[in-house]
């Protein structure tokens, strides 16, 4: 028989099978990458909307006044040898923040604390190494254990001493960087006949996680444009640069093979939204785009038939460069595309505005964009928080179609 919370089975089967992100809506997202096991699975709840990611990402959006989203790594059995082979595999420089929960297996299966300390100093330096200088590390202690393991699970004395013992040495790890913190969060709360403790427990520990967070977040955002730029590449060799864009690159052009394989059902999907997109902003053209080698083809578009062109000549080669929307009001006041044969030829192209569209490991496929032969020049004409939206919806649509993320990492080993 499964184990029982608040009345409702927590086998390993109810826990949330959704698109692994949290999203709150809002101009200029901060971005925080959630990993581990424990919490961060979503025991007793099915969407992870209203799990710990989804809670994370609306605690931030209500302290910052921005959007947030928040990608989730998670698995009930992941431990930090995990998090090793995660940290290797992701492309951590579009982070603002990472929140790390793992060390719960550790403490089950009573792993002795020098074994612990060494695999978690590995796992830091790695985050650090990987991660911008400015991006905040918080990883949060596995203490109350009873609290943070899996619905079920027996959890003895012995075990729950281990995890002292573990997040002691855990927070003596952390305090040798000023850009770590160690976090310890509170309990379970008593059941509810009207309400679901779980989605209370995740708002609880999302809203201790945010306080914390929030802060950092916002003094990193404060900084411009050129200064964030330089600090996520001051400690990396140009060689070193062109070695992590190869790499990049190669994993990325690997999920873009997958989407030749795509079945109709996904084509139908995206159609639905690219249409959508059309509407809601009003333009000639609504594109999800895909860089595959050299060119640029269309996954689904809404609008006057449109050919495929290269990737040199593709504004989309340009949106999947950074975390948020590239927007082009004008192209001929911009240098970067005033003579490119999208503009002064067919469709004469005037007005852009791109969203990247991610696998779930975080590569960059292409993008989903607005394009018009005429020019936007006010503020208020380009809603980003809502184009950001509908990629986030395109995605959704793609992942469900796609290889998920443990099937995705095997197969580049």
């Amino acid at each position: 028989m499964p184990s029982m919370v608040a009345g409702l089975p927590t086998t390993d089967f109810f826990r949330p099978r959704d698109a692994p992100r949290g999203h709150a809506s809002g101009c200029d997202p901060d971005r925080v990458l959630l990993i581990g096991a424990g919490p961060a699975v979503g025991w007793g709840v099915t969407t992870h909307e209203l799990a710990l990611p989804g809670a994370l990402a609306r605690a931030l959006a209500v302290l910052t006044d921005r959007g947030c989203d928040v990608d989730l790594i998670a698995e009930s059995g992941m431990d930090f040898t995990g998090v090793s082979l995660v940290v290797y595999e992701r492309d951590l420089l579009r982070y603002d923040a990472v929140v790390l929960m793992v060390g719960v297996n550790e403490a089950l299966r009573l792993t002795a604390v020098h074994t612990w300390c060494s695999g978690m100093s590995s796992v830091l330096s790695m985050l650090r190494k990987n991660l911008s200088v400015e991006s905040e590390i918080i990883v949060v202690g596995v203490s109350p254990l009873r609290s943070l393991a899996a619905p079920g699970l027996r959890v003895g004395a012995l075990k729950v001493k281990r995890a002292l013992m573990l997040d002691r040495a855990t927070f003596e790890l952390c305090a040798k960087d000023q850009r770590t913190t160690f976090l310890s969060l509170p309990g379970l709360s008593a059941p509810s006949s009207k309400n679901n403790p779980e989605l209370l427990q995740y708002v609880q520990w999302a809203n201790v996680i945010g306080e914390i967070l929030a802060p950092r977040l916002t003094a990193l955002n404060y900084l411009d444009g050129d200064r964030r730029h330089t600090l996520v590449h001051r400690r990396r060799t140009v060689e070193a640069d062109r070695q992590e864009a190869n790499r990049q690159e190669v994993n990325r052009q690997e999920v873009v093979d997958e989407l030749h394989l795509l079945p109709g059902e996904a084509r139908v999907g995206l159609q639905r939204i690219v249409s959508l997109v059309k509407q809601a902003f009003n333009v000639e053209f609504a594109l999800i785009t895909v860089l595959d080698h050299d060119r640029m083809w269309y996954l689904a578009r809404a609008g006057a038939a449109l050919a495929e062109t290269s990737r040199a000549a593709s504004f989309c080669d340009l949106a999947i460069l950074g975390n948020t929307a590239l927007v082009v009001r004008d192209t001929r006041d911009d240098d970067r595309f005033r003579d490119n044969p999208l503009v002064v030829g067919d469709p004469h192209i005037r007005f852009y505005a791109g969203f990247p569209i991610e696998s779930r490991l975080g590569q960059r496929i292409g993008s989903l964009c607005v394009i018009d032969s005429q020019p936007r020049r006010r503020a208020d004409d380009v809603d980003v928080a809502l184009l950001r939206q509908f990629a986030h919806l395109a995605e959704r649509e793609l992942w469900k179609h796609l290889p998920n993320a443990d099937e995705e990492k095997k197969s580049r080993r």
